[in-house]
């Protein structure tokens, strides 16, 4: 079975090549048609022209027959001659015409008839008036008979033409409604072929925008994957050292006490101190599991509702009011979004981890001053990897800014990873996991953030949220 997509296209493909058909097959019936009604439409004028001859040639006969027998001047029978045997061609071409179509056929032969009879008439007349001799009665009695057919031959050849012309007319009418017709019919069929390529079309344009919003989601994926490999890597460097060396301290320090306390005369003092070693290695085991269960929650992609985010900062902040008297932190708030889509827990943990980072990481003797301020800007204008970011979505840029320690800012990949530290932990306490919870959760949220810097002068920490 087809795909419904390829199924459809063929469906598409098949419609318009019988369309396209249709309309190469009437195009060619319709001028085909509307040609023969004009060629047809010229026969009968033709024929209306030849009987038209024949009535000329009539007259030019009997014109040039009596000024033959007033004159006696043989150009005028010469012409007379001329004109008789033109009355035959004409009657020729007219009989030849009406027959090929059908025409007039009881006309034409009434018309042989009078033709002859004309014929005859004038030639007794000009042989026996030639020497001037005929009686006047007879004279004028030739030329009645002589009238009379040729107001027979005008009366049968305008019978003729009148039925010639009908049928002209009939074809020229034949001829606009085939016209007519085949203007609607190729209407009709360009009418539907442009509906065909506009939904084709549209159709198309849909594919694409498909297949660029699959391509951003692979590439966003792929990102992803790659985040992912480097905490897998991150978290098996971790389960055989961070974890395992709190665990081989404690180890170690309980084989000390249990030789201390094998021993004749044990050392309590060197027991207690041994025993607080264990203590803080199992501390520091646990910091380090309860950081990956944050981590574990953070990598959720919960269920988002519109929130206020001056709220959430406002409540981080009451949350960490001893920290920040204990440094004597001065934090200043700009204006934030009030409505943006997000999941209340996590963006706690996020503005959390960077106001309690701004406050750790603080320069000897000098108290802390974070700003933290916000501005909308176009996805197009922000600098990020391939897939984290739509150009053609508007976003709220979050900058936490310090006056801390800084870091050199070829470290700023680096500060997001799963349990990279740039500092000993003699120095600053932590197990480098903070920022890259941070990370996680921006992406939850469809957003990325980075960060700008210079050793000693401070940090600058960018969240971009979409609007």
């Amino acid at each position: 079975m087809l795909p419904k997509k390829l199924s459809y296209y063929n469906y598409f493909l098949m419609l318009s090549t019988v369309l396209i058909a249709g309309y190469y097959v009437t195009s060619l019936f319709f001028l085909k048609k509307t040609s023969y009604s004009g060629e047809q439409a010229d026969i009968y004028a033709q024929i209306s022209d030849a009987a038209d001859d024949i009535l000329k040639s009539v007259y030019i006969m009997e014109a040039n027959a009596h000024g033959y027998l007033l004159t006696n001047n043989l150009d005028n029978y010469k012409r007379f001659k001329t004109a008789k045997c033109a009355m035959d061609q004409h009657y020729d071409l007219l009989w030849q015409q009406c027959k090929q179509h059908g025409l007039a056929q009881l006309h034409l032969q009434k018309l042989k008839n009078l033709v002859y009879e004309k014929k005859e008439n004038i030639s007794h007349l000009v042989r026996a008036d030639s020497t001037h001799l005929m009686h006047n009665d007879l004279r004028i009695e030739s030329m009645k008979k002589g009238a009379l057919i040729a107001d027979s031959i005008t009366i049968l050849l305008s019978e003729i033409r009148n039925e010639s012309a009908d049928l002209r007319t009939e074809n020229q009418n034949n001829a606009v409604v085939s016209t007519r017709n085949a203007m609607f019919m190729l209407s009709f069929f360009g009418v539907v072929m442009l509906a065909i390529v506009l939904i084709s079309f549209d159709k198309l344009k849909t594919e694409i925008q498909q297949n660029e919003k699959q391509k951003e989601e692979i590439v966003q994926i792929n990102s992803e994957l790659q985040s992912l490999n480097e905490n897998l890597e991150n978290f098996a460097y971790v389960a055989s050292h961070d974890l395992n060396e709190p665990l081989r301290k404690i180890r170690t320090f309980g084989d000390l006490i249990q030789e201390d306390m094998a021993s004749n005369s044990p050392d309590l003092n060197q027991i207690a101190s041994n025993i607080q070693r264990m203590q803080l290695s199992a501390e520091r085991m646990q910091d380090l599991i309860n950081d990956l269960l944050s981590y574990s929650r953070a990598s959720i992609d919960a269920p988002k509702s519109e929130i206020n985010l001056k709220n959430i900062i406002d409540d981080v902040i009451g949350d960490l009011q001893p920290l920040i008297q204990e440094n004597a932190a001065k934090i200043t708030i700009g204006e934030l979004p009030q409505k943006i889509m997000g999941h209340d827990v996590q963006l706690r943990q996020l503005f959390q981890n960077l106001i309690a980072n701004a406050i750790k990481f603080n320069k000897k003797n000098i108290p802390p001053i974070i700003k933290i301020q916000s501005e909308k800007i176009k996805g197009d204008k922000i600098i990020a990897p391939e897939g984290r970011i739509k150009p053609e979505h508007s976003y709220h840029k979050i900058s936490v800014i310090d006056n801390g320690i800084g870091f050199d800012e070829k470290y700023k990949e680096k500060i997001f990873a799963v349990f990279q530290r740039l500092h000993g932990r003699n120095e600053y306490k932590g197990t480098g996991i903070g920022l890259s919870i941070c990370k996680k959760i921006t992406e939850n949220h469809k957003g990325f953030i980075t960060a700008k810097s210079k050793e000693g002068e401070g940090a600058t920490f960018i969240i971009y949220l979409p609007e």
